[in-house]
C-alpha cells in the first residue's frame, strides 16, 4: 500500500502529473498568442475546429448520474490527467454521498449537490482541489460580450481544451467561424451542434440522443486555467472525507441535506405533500429524482473513491465502515425483502400507491430508514476525522 498522507510539516511529496503539449501552451505567452491569432483567422475565413478527444460525458448504467463530474472527467483528461476520473470528482464533491431535498417545490436543475452550490466560487473551488485555476463566466457577462467570449471558446478549442457549460454537458468544436458550436453531453459519442451564434440562448434546448432533448437553465462558462500548485493525491483525498460531516449535516434556506434530506422527504409523503395529482404529475422531479441519489449514492460505483481513500492513507481503514453502510443503503433500495422498490416507493412508484394510507406509511418508514443510517456514517465520519 502507499504510504498515508503527511501533515504539512513533514514535506509530502508532491502529485506531478505529466505535463501534456496543450499545458505548455497555455503557460507560455508567446503560444497563447499565436494560437489566439490562428483562431480569429480561422473564424473570419468561416473555419472549424475540433478537440482530438471525443467521448461521452457520463454512462447511466455506469453509475455516473451528477454531469458536473463528468463535465470535470472530461476536461482533465484532455490536459492529461486519466487518473482524476468520475469517482474521483463525485468524491471530491461530495455528490456521491449526499441526499438532498428542497423546502417547498423542486428547483429546475437540481439533480446534485454540485448542482445546487454551482457558481463562480464553488466552481472555482473544485478546480482548486486540484490545482488548477479556471475562469467562470455568467450569461449576463457572456451576453454582455458575446463575440469575445466566442473567441474564447474557439481558441480554447483550438488548443485541444473543452469548455464547460456550466453542469451539462462541454463545447468541444466549432463550424462556420463559430455560428455553430459542437458539444458532447450524457451518452453522445458524435457531438450535437448549437446552431445561430446567439440563438443557442434563446432556445436553451440541447440533444443527446435523436428522441430526446432538454432545456438548460444557465449558459455559464467555465474555461479552465492554468496549473497553480501540486498537491499530493493521498492528500486531496483525505481532505474530501474530512468535509463529508459537515456537508452531511448542512441545512440551507431551501434545502437539506444527509439526514435532513430523508426526513423531509418522508414528512412530506406523511402530509400530504403528494395528494395533489398536479403535484405528482411532475413525479421524477418532485420524488423519483431523490429516488436517483439514494440508488446512485448506494450503488456499487460509489465505493471505488472510498477503496482509493484507504490505499493512499491506510491510516483511514475506519472508512470501510463508512462504505458498508452505504452498501447497505443500496441493498435497502432495492434487494431487501423490504426494500423500498418492493414497498412501491422506489422508481416504480405510482400515485395509487402514495394514496393508500398503509402502503405510505411503510414507505415513509423506511425512508426514515435511510436517514438513521446516515446518522450511523455521520457518526462514524466525525470520530475518524477527529482522530486524523
Amino acid at each position: 500500500m502507499s504510504e498515508p498522507a503527511k501533515k504539512p510539516s513533514q514535506q509530502p511529496e508532491s502529485y506531478q502529473p505529466k505535463k501534456p503539449e496543450m499545458m505548455r501552451a497555455l503557460e507560455e505567452a508567446q503560444g497563447e498568442t499565436q494560437a489566439l491569432g490562428a483562431t480569429r483567422a480561422a473564424a473570419s475565413a468561416g473555419g472549424s475546429g475540433i478537440i482530438p478527444h471525443i467521448r461521452y460525458l457520463v454512462k447511466d448504467n455506469h453509475g455516473e448520474n451528477y454531469w458536473f463530474n463528468g463535465c470535470m472527467r472530461y476536461v482533465l483528461e484532455c490536459l492529461g490527467e486519466p487518473e482524476l476520473d468520475y469517482g474521483f470528482f463525485a468524491g471530491i464533491t461530495g455528490d456521491n454521498f449526499t441526499q438532498f431535498y428542497p423546502k417547498g417545490a423542486y428547483k429546475p436543475g437540481m439533480c446534485a449537490v454540485s448542482d445546487y452550490f454551482m457558481g463562480p466560487d464553488y466552481a472555482k473551488w473544485v478546480f482548486d482541489q486540484v490545482g488548477y485555476a479556471c475562469e467562470y463566466v455568467t450569461e449576463q457577462e457572456l451576453l454582455a460580450n458575446f463575440d469575445t467570449y466566442l473567441q474564447k471558446i474557439m481558441s480554447s478549442i483550438d488548443r485541444g481544451i473543452p469548455v464547460i457549460n456550466c453542469n451539462w454537458g462541454v463545447f468541444v468544436g466549432y463550424e462556420d467561424g463559430g455560428k455553430t458550436l459542437l458539444y458532447i453531453t450524457h451518452e453522445m459519442e458524435e457531438p450535437g451542434r448549437l446552431t445561430g451564434g446567439e440563438r443557442f440562448t434563446e432556445e436553451r434546448k440541447f440533444y443527446y440522443t435523436e428522441e430526446r432533448s432538454m432545456a438548460f437553465d444557465s449558459i455559464d462558462l467555465i474555461f479552465v486555467g492554468e496549473k497553480k500548485r501540486d498537491i499530493p493525491l493521498a492528500q486531496i483525498y483525505r481532505d474530501a472525507i474530512a468535509r463529508l460531516p459537515a456537508l452531511l449535516t448542512k441545512e440551507t434556506e431551501d434545502y437539506y441535506f444527509g439526514a435532513g434530506a430523508f426526513r423531509a422527504w418522508a414528512d412530506d409523503i406523511e402530509n400530504g405533500k403528494y395528494d395533489d395529482p398536479a403535484v405528482f404529475d411532475e413525479d421524477w422531479w418532485n420524488y423519483t429524482n431523490y429516488v436517483c441519489v439514494l440508488a446512485t449514492n448506494g450503488s456499487d460505483d460509489h465505493h471505488g473513491f472510498d477503496r482509493k481513500v484507504i490505499e493512499l492513507n491506510p491510516d483511514m481503514a475506519w472508512l470501510e465502515e463508512v462504505s458498508a453502510l452505504y452498501k447497505k443503503m443500496g441493498n435497502m433500495w432495492h434487494k431487501d425483502r423490504d426494500c423500498l422498490e418492493k414497498l412501491g416507493g422506489g422508481f416504480n412508484v405510482s400515485y395509487k400507491t402514495l394514496q393508500n394510507k398503509k402502503k405510505r406509511a411503510k414507505i415513509v418508514a423506511k425512508i426514515r430508514e435511510f436517514a438513521d443510517v446516515t446518522d450511523e456514517v455521520v457518526r462514524i465520519l466525525e470520530k475518524g476525522v477527529q482522530e486524523l
